[in-house]
């Protein structure tokens, strides 16, 4: 199975949730921040454990709602 990255907006954290129970459901490793037991912890450098899980990642999953397409951290300026 892979190793999963979900990236998201905070304010959609009960869809990533589900998102996040489907994968683990299925068999996948699944890297979300707000994850209690894998997520990232109190006082922990987050940005440079966003970078470090999302090289450990064979793929990286973006629901893209609304919140997301506009957080500076979520959709490339690009979009």
């Amino acid at each position: 199975m892979a190793r999963v990255f979900v990236s998201h907006s905070s304010t959609d954290a009960a869809l990533v949730a589900e998102v996040h129970r489907w994968l683990v459901d299925d068999g996948h490793e699944v890297f979300l921040d707000q994850n209690l037991c894998a997520g990232i912890a109190a006082g922990e450098e987050w940005e440079r454990r966003l970078h470090e899980r999302l090289r450990w990642a064979d793929a990286v999953i973006c629901p893209l709602t609304s919140a997301y397409l506009a957080s500076v951290w979520g959709a490339p300026p690009s979009w």
